[in-house]
């Protein structure tokens, strides 16, 4: 059975690879491509980024991002503007007799011309959206919200014939009320610039006056309030009242017009909400294809090829996110990573000293895996291939348990027991250390157990080892192949390099010596080494 996860827009997908996502750090390139993006869908995508339902999905996305690229190194895709998430609004809009704000309209009308951009893009490079004309809203749509909504966010007035007559009267009155007011202020001597504490104000609709307490008893109306702690008195003079209950009238009136108004227009949006949510689907999917080709661009990525049979083939890839430290200066340099894994030789066994980038190698090699899956492009110099499974298991690092009061090697078991649960001829299966954690000789019998049910199913995979005994296995099974991690004998430092084809030696003695254990003891090792052996 399939599973499923929420796409960007609450959408049920099925997923065609089964992996931990957090265990491969594939939340780095989550963050990055959200960095990337430019509209609040574009980066909901890219937190939510799994790998894509089917292959077929996957190559559209990449398609996507290599037309994304070359438009961003053109200097055709430049980034506009953010705009507003009008997804809950739409999702009211749907609703019978809702009103959207003339605010909200307004979004949706930024929305659609941000689409209608995106179409523009989509035009040079068809490859960028599988159906670019659902970036295009309906004309009479955009028509309506154009002459209804001002850029400002405000209903046009003079574009509703009632709305613009009760405006006018709501103007003309409003005028009436400040010319009496003004009146009233001259007549009381404070009709002066240099009488600042004096002034005309507005609460609601209603027209007063602002002014001092020792005007008060010149004035005959009602107060209204005060300020400065009593030395400005708020105060609605007796001739402006029927003025004002008239003006509050009119804004009742006006305000009810608006609200019609946006109910109409509403209602004309209504019908395009499933168009409008799809169109928003579009600029999602080309807002993640813009930032996964900028970053793309970045680590100067390339297309993997994506097979239907389950393989994997990297010619000199990196893992991304050492690149960005190469490049941040945090670290000295970075070595390519190429491995072959097929039907032919599916399990690969890699050993080498501790700190050698054992541990590094599968989280590239998951993670490359995961990233191809996803449509997105990988860093490597050569051609790669990423064939298809149905899921990927990697386990690295410490797996000691203290919720569960698990030892190490009882967490191990724990982990081979669920592997072995679903692995079969579409998984990939990356797992550190191996065996460890008991009786290395129990530990490498179990170790072989277990590689040998994996090469029975056909499951390809790569594992690491500190145990001597698997070297041999891998040698005596023609499906598994030997590998190590390459070391500088002479400084005794890590390459980080993968040699296919010869396992690895322990350089445990050699380091004791050139620490500086005393020469008989290390002999005496040696000799005990040869005889033990």
């Amino acid at each position: 059975m399939r599973r499923y996860h929420r796409g960007s827009l609450g959408i049920a997908i099925p997923t065609v690879m089964r992996c931990d996502v957090r265990s491969l750090e594939f939340d780095q390139i989550r963050r990055v491509l959200e960095r990337l993006t430019f509209t609040p869908y574009g980066a909901e995508a890219a937190r939510d980024l799994v790998p894509a339902p089917d292959v077929e999905a996957a190559q559209a996305m990449q398609r996507a991002v290599s037309a994304a690229r070359f438009l961003i190194e053109s200097g055709l895709a430049k980034r506009g503007p953010a705009p507003h998430d009008v997804r809950a609004a739409l999702r009211q809009a749907a609703s019978p007799n809702a009103a959207l704000s003339a605010p909200a309209l307004r979004h949706v009308a930024e929305n659609i011309a941000l689409a209608r951009t995106l179409h523009g893009l989509a035009a040079r490079e068809p490859n960028l959206v599988s159906d670019a004309t659902a970036l295009l809203a309906p004309e009479p749509l955009v028509a309506t919200l154009a002459k209804h909504v001002s850029p400002a966010g405000r209903l046009v007035t003079e574009a509703d014939a009632e709305l613009a007559r009760l405006s006018e009267e709501v103007a003309a009155n409003r005028a009436g009320v400040e010319t009496k007011l003004r009146a009233r202020l001259a007549s009381l001597g404070t009709d002066q610039p240099r009488e600042q504490t004096s002034s005309i104000r507005w609460i609601g609709a209603r027209g007063i006056l602002a002014v001092r307490a020792e005007h008060e008893p010149q004035l005959k109306g009602v107060r209204r309030g005060s300020e400065a702690g009593g030395r400005i008195v708020l105060f609605e003079p007796g001739e402006v009242a029927a003025d004002n209950n008239r003006l509050d009238l009119l804004e009742l009136k006006s305000e009810a017009r608006a609200h019609e108004v946006l109910k109409q227009l509403t209602a004309k949006l209504r019908p395009h909400v499933p168009a409008l949510l799809a169109m928003i689907e579009s600029v999602a999917w080309i807002d993640l294809a813009l930032a996964a080709g900028a970053m793309s661009s970045t680590m100067n990525a390339t297309a993997p090829k994506l097979a239907p049979e389950p393989r994997v083939v990297l010619d000199r890839a990196y893992h991304p996110y050492l690149l960005w430290q190469l490049a941040q200066g945090e670290i000295a340099r970075v070595v390519p990573l190429s491995i072959a894994l097929d039907a032919a030789h599916p399990l690969m066994i890699v050993t080498g000293p501790n700190t050698g980038g054992k541990t590094v190698m599968l989280r590239t090699i998951g993670l490359l895996v995961a990233m191809a899956h996803c449509g997105l492009h990988v860093p490597a110099e050569g051609e790669c291939t990423i064939g298809t499974f149905g899921a990927l298991v990697l386990s690295v690092g410490d797996r000691q348990s203290l919720l569960h009061q698990l030892s190490t090697f009882a967490a191990h078991v724990e982990m081979l027991k669920s592997m072995l649960a679903e692995a079969d001829g579409a998984t990939l299966v990356l797992l550190d250390e191996l065996g460890t954690g008991t009786d290395p000789d129990e530990g490498a019998a179990l170790a072989m157990a277990v590689l040998e049910e994996l090469e029975r199913r056909g499951t390809l995979g790569v594992v690491t080892t500190h145990l001597p005994r698997l070297k041999a296995f891998a040698a005596s099974h023609p499906g598994v192949v030997n590998a190590s991690m390459r070391c500088d004998d002479e400084r005794l430092e890590p390459a980080y390099q993968l040699v296919v084809g010869t396992p690895g030696r322990s350089l445990g003695l050699l380091v004791a010596e050139r620490r500086g254990m005393p020469g008989d003891i290390v002999t005496r090792a040696r000799t005990l080494l040869r005889e033990h052996g």
